[in-house]
Order: C-alpha cells, then structure tokens, then sequence
C-alpha cells in the first residue's frame, strides 16, 4: 500500500509541475502524505492549495485536520503491524 501511494504522490507532483495552480492535485497529494506519516509535507501542500483557493479555505482546513489524523491512524496501524510481525 505504501508503494501505492507514493507512487500516486509522484503523479500529483507531476500534475503539479504541469499546472501549479491546480489546488486539487496540492488536496490530494496532502491526504497521501499525511497517510504515509509526513505531516509537514501534508501541512505545506495544504497551505498552498489555501493559497490557490481562499473560496475554499474552511474545506481546505478540514481536509488538513482529517490528513493529519488520518496520518496519525496510518502510523500507529503500521507500528501495531510491525509489533504482531505482520509487516
């Protein structure tokens, strides 16, 4: 899964690179970061996506609290695998 998703990271920044002011691809690439446990990557992906966007700043904040716990679950699920051995 975390290949998955890293991967999917790298086509965001490539979506990005081609159109910086598309906010979705910077929404999107922050869910994926903060899963994968890098909050402040999550966080800066957030502000600029804020940025693009002020008309969505409150559903943008939201979706910055919902990466960040999510990133919290991701870790802590894959620190339980680690200790039961599954992973």
């Amino acid at each position: 899964m975390r290949w998955v998703a890293a991967g999917a990271v790298v086509d965001f920044s490539k979506a990005i690179a081609l159109d910086p002011r598309h906010g979705d691809a910077y929404v999107s690439r922050d869910t994926l970061k903060a899963a994968m446990g890098d909050r402040q990557g999550a966080i800066k992906d957030c502000d600029q996506a804020i940025a693009i966007n002020q008309k969505r700043r409150q559903r943008l904040l939201e979706s910055r609290r919902f990466s960040i716990d999510l990133g919290r679950q991701a870790a802590g699920l894959l620190g339980f695998q680690e200790s039961i051995g599954t992973r």
